[in-house]
C-alpha cells in the first residue's frame, strides 16, 4: 500500500515525522488527525506515496531521514543521515571508546596502540557516510543524468544513458524515460508499445499508467491525446489531487480554458495536499488568474511559488517547476507592460522550450514579441 510521510505536532508540543499506510492522502490525513495530532504537514502526495517504501528500510532510514534527504542535496543528505544514524546505533560503543581515550589522557599517557583504533572507531560513521555519499549514490547520479538529458532534448544521449542506469530503479521509470525519448524523436508507436506491459494494472495502478501515457503524448506534442489520458486517469482516481493539478496545468496551458482549470483546481484543493503539491496548486492559480486577465493578482502568487520551488531546486528535476513558474512570471510581467523584465525571465527558460520543441514556444514568443529563430544574448 502507499506510504505517506508527514510531520505532526503531538499533544505535548513535540514535532515528529511519521509514516502512515493509507489508500490516499485524504485517508492518511484522517488517520493522523484521529490520533490527536495537530499541524499535520504531508510530505508525500498520491503519486510519490506509491514509491516511498520507507518501512522496508526502517532500520536504516527513518521517516524523518526521508524528509532530511529530500531537503538536502543528494550527497550531503546521505552523509548527514548515515553519520547521525551510525552514531545513534553505536552510541554505547562510542561512549565507551570516548571514555577510554579520556581516561588515557587523564593519566597523561602518550598516544599508544589502543588510542588510534579508538579514534578510528569514533570516526567510522562519517568515514562510512563519506564513502556512501561518494560511491553509493552513483546509481542515482546516473538516473539524474539520464533525466537531465531527456528534459534537454538530447534524445540519443538519453537512450544511451538509460542502458547504464542502475537496475535498482523501477522498471516503469526507465521504460517511461525511454518512451518519452522515442516520442520526442517522433517514434510514437514504438514509445506506446514500450509501455504496454504496464497497462495490466499489476506493476502500477491503472490511473498511473494513463498518466504515463499522458507524459509520452506530451513529448510527442499530441496535446489533445495527453489531456484525454489525464482525463481517463482522473476518472479512475477522482480524489487524486496530483492528477487533478496535472490536468489543470494541461487545460490552462494547452486549451487556455480558465473555467475548466479553475474547476479542477477547486477539486484538487478540496483534498489533502503535500507541502510541495500545495505550491503546484499556487502555480496553477497564478496561471488561471493570468488567463482571466488579472496579472497583478497573479504576480505575488507566482513569486511566492517560485521562492518555494527554488528552495527545492536541488531535488531531482527540481529545476523544472522553477522554469515553469519563471515562464509564467515572464508572461505575467509582459501582461503588466514590463517587457524588459519579461524578456530577462524568458531568456532563462526559452532554450529548453526550443530543445523540446515545446508547443507553448510559439505562444510565448508571440506574447513577448520574440521571433522563434531569435537567440538571446548570453544564452
Amino acid at each position: 500500500m502507499p506510504e505517506y510521510l508527514a510531520t505532526v505536532r503531538h499533544a505535548d508540543g513535540r514535532k515528529v515525522t511519521e509514516n502512515v499506510v493509507a489508500d490516499s492522502a485524504d485517508q492518511a490525513l484522517k488517520i493522523l488527525r484521529a490520533r490527536g495530532h495537530e499541524d499535520v504537514v504531508l510530505h508525500t502526495d498520491d503519486v510519490s506515496a506509491l514509491f516511498v517504501h520507507q518501512r522496508a528500510k526502517a532500520d536504516d532510514i527513518s521517516p524523518r531521514d526521508y524528509v532530511v534527504l529530500r531537503n538536502l542535496r543528494g550527497g550531503l543528505g546521505l552523509f548527514v543521515v548515515i553519520t547521525v544514524n551510525g552514531y545513534r546505533k553505536l552510541a554505547i560503543l562510542m561512549v565507551l571508546v570516548a571514555l577510554v581515550l579520556a581516561y588515557n589522557r587523564y593519566l597523561g599517557q602518550p598516544w599508544g596502540p589502543i588510542d588510534w583504533p579508538c579514534v578510528l572507531i569514533l570516526l567510522s560513521p562519517p568515514l562510512v557516510a563519506l564513502a556512501w555519499a561518494l560511491f553509493g549514490s552513483r546509481g542515482r547520479a546516473r538516473h539524474q543524468q539520464m533525466m537531465d538529458a531527456l528534459y534537454s532534448g538530447r534524445w540519443e544521449e538519453t537512450l544511451q544513458r538509460a542502458e547504464r542506469v542502475s537496475r535498482r530503479h523501477s522498471a516503469h521509470v526507465i521504460a517511461l524515460a525511454r518512451a518519452q525519448t522515442l516520442a520526442g524523436m517522433d517514434r510514437l508507436d514504438e514509445a506506446l508499445r514500450l509501455l504496454e506491459p504496464f497497462g495490466d494494472g499489476k506493476a502500477v495502478p491503472a490511473w498511473f499508467y494513463h498518466s504515463m501515457l499522458a507524459q509520452v503524448y506530451e513529448f510527442a506534442r499530441r496535446r489533445d491525446d495527453a489531456i484525454a489520458q489525464l482525463e481517463q486517469a482522473v476518472t479512475l482516481a477522482p480524489d487524486n489531487a496530483t492528477l487533478l493539478l496535472a490536468l489543470a496545468r494541461h487545460v490552462i496551458w494547452h486549451k487556455r480554458d480558465a473555467k475548466r482549470a479553475r474547476e479542477l483546481l477547486a477539486q484538487a484543493s478540496a483534498h489533502a495536499l503535500s507541502d510541495l503539491t500545495a505550491s503546484f496548486a499556487d502555480l496553477q492559480e497564478g496561471l488561471i488568474l493570468l488567463e482571466e486577465g488579472r496579472p497583478r493578482d497573479a504576480l505575488p502568487i507566482l513569486e511566492a511559488a517560485l521562492k518555494i520551488f527554488r528552495s527545492r531546486s536541488h531535488m531531482p528535476l527540481g529545476y523544472l517547476p522553477v522554469e515553469q513558474t519563471t515562464l509564467a512570471l515572464a508572461l505575467t510581467r509582459a501582461a503588466l507592460g514590463e517587457r524588459d523584465e519579461a524578456l530577462a525571465l524568458y531568456a532563462k527558460v526559452r532554450p529548453r522550450l526550443v530543445a523540446l520543441r515545446s508547443h507553448v514556444l510559439d505562444r510565448c514568443d508571440r506574447s513577448l514579441g520574440v521571433p522563434q529563430d531569435q537567440a538571446f544574448d548570453g544564452v
